[in-house]
């Protein structure tokens, strides 16, 4: 069955992100075998530093790779066509499911619509979806930029400052010098994000470490910024029955972390096995399993980091736990795997885990 992707933007193109890669991001990679191939071209690194609002800190060790994620775009698009996908530019305006069966997509520019069997639409956090009346809701806000600085830090960053409340920055290595750095802000009840680049410029120049590798650095590109979609919205993967959403569609980013790259690349896969599924069987039957896979599979990671985007916010939740997890090597282990998907964020905030971190 021949296979047409279409993109909105020709490749490569900019896609706000942290770049980094860890576990379920590592997992779905060696599913579609590019695993071996992304850690050639990233920078690996096995040491994580947290700091609290406070200046507590501590470090967590885990396989994390860092790789600009125009060049992971390339890859999986290149993997694709390898394996017999064609590739055309065009704006998809509308998909109206036909009385054959089949899914009409109209073009922008095109003069006749496009007729396929399967449509998997990834179009990220689009706050309008062109194939649905829903309006997507803003879960939260980055932004980030690459720089090049002569620091010499090899270890991912992550600052619960109190420069960027209800949120973190970050400051990711790629490599030869350079740096990914940024901030995230969540929305909550309690506060709306203030403007990104204030922010940001507050965390660069007013957090020793991020000022460390700011002061003297070389921008490499502009400070971009966008909203992400966290949570798994399921109601919104299958508007029609040959029609699933994945990715920031459905809002598969994690709260807490705003990590996106991992659950994005799971459910594209799982939408790619029931299409694979339902053209082996003639039957519609195997889509119509595709919601509850992301129910099973997918939904049970999130709760622990809805959670932890609650209880951290709170700047003294913040220091308690990176205190704890500095002097706790039971707490250190959890933490740890935080990133290699062993644990849930839960596990680090119960009450529990806190008193065994007292004497273990």
């Amino acid at each position: 069955m021949p296979v047409l992707l279409l993109e909105r933007h020709a490749p490569p193109r900019e896609k706000v992100c942290g770049d980094g890669l860890i576990a379920d991001s590592h997992e779905a990679l060696h599913t579609l075998g590019l695993l071996d191939e992304v850690r050639a071209a990233g920078f690996a690194t096995r040491v994580g530093r947290l700091l609290s609002p406070a200046r507590f800190e501590t470090t967590i060790s885990a396989d994390f790779t860092v790789l600009e994620r125009h060049f992971l775009d390339g890859l999986l698009l290149r993997a694709a066509l390898d394996r017999g996908a064609t590739l055309r530019s065009g704006r998809v305006e509308r998909a109206e499911p036909q009385d054959d069966g089949t899914v009409s997509l109209s073009v922008a520019g095109v003069a006749g619509p496009i007729r396929a069997e399967h449509v998997i639409i990834a179009s990220g956090a689009t706050a309008r979806p062109w194939w649905s009346p829903r309006r997507n809701v803003t879960s939260a806000v980055a932004a980030r930029c690459y720089i090049r600085s002569k620091t010499g830090r090899p270890e991912m960053v992550v600052s619960f400052s109190q420069h960027t409340p209800n949120g973190y920055g970050w400051i990711f290595p790629l490599g030869d010098d350079m740096y990914n750095i940024g901030v995230i802000r969540f929305r909550t009840a309690r506060e709306a994000p203030k403007a990104l680049n204030t922010v940001f410029r507050t965390f660069v120049e007013e957090e020793p470490i991020a000022r460390e590798v700011w002061q003297g650095s070389t921008p490499l590109t502009e400070l971009k910024g966008a909203p992400l979609h966290c949570g798994l919205d399921v109601q919104a993967a299958m508007p029609h029955a040959k029609i699933m959403t994945v990715g920031e569609c459905i809002a598969t980013t994690f709260p807490f972390t705003g990590e996106g790259i991992g659950k994005a690349l799971q459910s594209g896969i799982l939408a790619g096995e029931q299409t694979a599924d339902a053209l082996e069987s003639d039957s519609t039957r195997p889509l119509a399993a595709f919601p509850q896979r992301l129910e099973t599979e997918l939904r049970p990671s999130y709760h622990g980091y809805t959670l932890a985007e609650k209880w951290l916010s709170r700047p003294w939740v913040s220091n308690l736990i990176v205190s704890r997890i500095e002097k706790s090597p039971y707490l250190r282990a959890i933490a740890c795997g935080l990133m290699t998907g062993s644990t849930n964020p839960a596990q680090l905030l119960s009450v529990s885990s806190l008193v065994k971190s007292l004497w273990r």
